[in-house]
């Protein structure tokens, strides 16, 4: 539950899909079964760490046929549900449960029916976490959340990436119609992301494909390489690999049926905002590319602009954010280096203790700077996929785009800042001599394309909107009137 120093690494590696082990307790007393049963229901806790708290929600339920226990946990504001509890163990007035993926675990004490005392352990690393018994679950109001009965075709797909050995699930929602239809691909961002991109209970992958779907587009929607039905290993993956499985997407959607092969494009958002133009800079065969909240600054620029607006939206103090960047600039220079990862790792973790050298060993722990925390936030920037982002230049791709190509901002971005990223979008498109380029930025809206306040990450749970309805709207024109070009020319 322990925060990364960056979001970009939070949202890659501590961003974890719902796993569920059921404990069958056959054959227990019935009044051993009396006493577990007091743990059913809705528990919410706070937890410190560091000077912040991170709120803790947990669900516990019982099959009354089975006798089977599932626990669910959520963390909202680290924009983390359904954490992958793997072990979960209810013995009188004892509960246990586990998430090896987290390497977390946490351990408390039923005390008058109205408390668990436990602790929360994570990177041998322990946080003292009491939950208190809730009258209501943790509940999102989601208004924009498609509801059948649907006016289109939904197919469960697979194909494969440009590597045959590697295939991708998906979903296809296309209109019904006897006309060949215009589609988009739908590409995302940072973070193992499912086919409908569900954060912080949001699935706005799967509201832009009902939307344009309603409107006459067909949409495929995938799971990331490693992530749900999908095959491949999602850790080792670089940007450049995700870019060849969009690839793959764009071959198959070209021979299928009901779909126009010449008017085929692509829609990424944040990252996927820059694997479209690395897709689409090598093909010829695309009728447009859509860019929602897409780098066109170099990773390594990203990361650093991104600290600062996320600590400003946070309220932290300009001397605390200037020694921020200091020190996250020399941490990212030594990963985009071509140091050997042994060599990397020693200049990073030397490189930190040096910088809070007169912290004591128990602060230090308390801040994440022990030795252990160290060694995995080493292996979390020398990554493949981190260090293969932070070298990576959009603009390398952006001046080789002729097609049409919609680049959309919202002025409260933290994570892809429309200042300097907007001014260069548009130089680099009009360097490629395009003539068909869009770049526009929206206000009052984030990273989501969501109607936020301040921007920062902690709104995205709490706002109810999915995504912005002039940013679709802007779209289905955009992709209407491309299509359209296409077709005449």
């Amino acid at each position: 539950m322990v925060n990364a120093s960056n979001d970009l690494i939070m949202k890659r590696f501590n961003r974890f899909f719902f796993s569920l082990i059921l404990l069958t307790l056959a054959c227990t007393p019935t009044f051993l079964q009396a006493q577990q049963s007091n743990f059913i229901g809705y528990w919410e806790a706070s937890m410190k760490v560091g000077s912040s708290s991170i709120r803790i929600w947990m669900t516990i339920q019982m099959d009354s046929l089975s006798g089977a226990y599932r626990v669910k946990l959520d963390s909202p504001d680290q924009l983390a549900l359904d954490l992958p509890v793997e072990e979960t163990s209810i013995r009188r007035d004892s509960l246990g449960v586990k998430l090896p993926k987290m390497m977390a675990e946490y351990h408390g004490q039923l005390k008058d029916n109205e408390t668990i005392n436990g602790t929360w352990t994570q990177m041998y690393q322990n946080y003292p976490l009491i939950f208190k018994r809730s009258l209501i679950p943790l509940v999102f109001n989601r208004p924009q959340m498609p509801v059948a009965p649907f006016p289109y075709e939904i197919d469960s797909i697979t194909f494969p990436s440009i590597n045959p050995k590697i295939r991708l699930s998906g979903t296809i929602t296309r209109p019904t119609s006897n006309v060949l239809q215009p589609a988009a691909i739908l590409i995302s961002g940072s973070g193992a992301q499912d086919r409908d991109c569900l954060l912080a209970g949001h699935k706005s992958f799967w509201v832009i494909a009902d939307f344009l779907s309603r409107n006459g587009i067909a949409v495929l929607r995938f799971d990331d390489r490693g992530v749900g039905a999908s095959e491949g290993n999602f850790a080792t993956a670089t940007s450049f690999d995700f870019a060849d499985d969009v690839s793959g997407a764009v071959d198959f959607l070209k021979k299928y049926p009901g779909i126009s092969p010449e008017m085929i494009g692509l829609i990424g958002h944040s990252e996927g905002g820059m694997i479209a133009p690395i897709v689409a800079s090598k093909r010829d065969d695309l009728a447009f590319v859509i860019l929602v909240a897409g780098p066109a600054s170099s990773g390594y620029d990203i990361l650093i602009q991104q600290t600062r607006a996320i600590m400003q939206a946070n309220g932290s103090k300009e001397k605390d954010i200037r020694k921020a960047l200091k020190t996250n600039a020399a941490i990212y220079s030594i990963a985009k280096s071509d140091a050997s990862f042994a060599e990397a790792r020693k200049q990073i973790e030397k490189t930190i203790q040096k910088k809070y050298w007169y912290l004591s060993k128990s602060k230090k722990k308390e801040n994440n700077l022990d030795k252990q925390s160290l060694n995995q936030m080493s292996l979390q920037i020398l990554s493949e996929w981190f260090r293969a982002f932070l070298v990576i230049e959009p603009k390398d791709y952006l001046v080789k785009l002729s097609l049409p190509v919609l680049a959309i901002y919202g002025e409260k971005d933290v994570q892809v800042i429309p200042n300097p990223n907007h001014a260069l979008m548009e130089k680099y498109l009009q360097e490629a001599g395009n003539k068909r380029a869009e770049v526009i930025t929206y206000p009052e809206l984030n990273h989501l394309m969501q109607h936020a306040t301040s921007g920062a990450l902690s709104e995205y749970a709490l706002i109810e909107e999915t995504f912005a309805p002039e940013v679709l709207q802007k779209m289905l024109l955009f992709i209407q009137q491309a299509t359209h070009i296409r077709g005449r020319n």
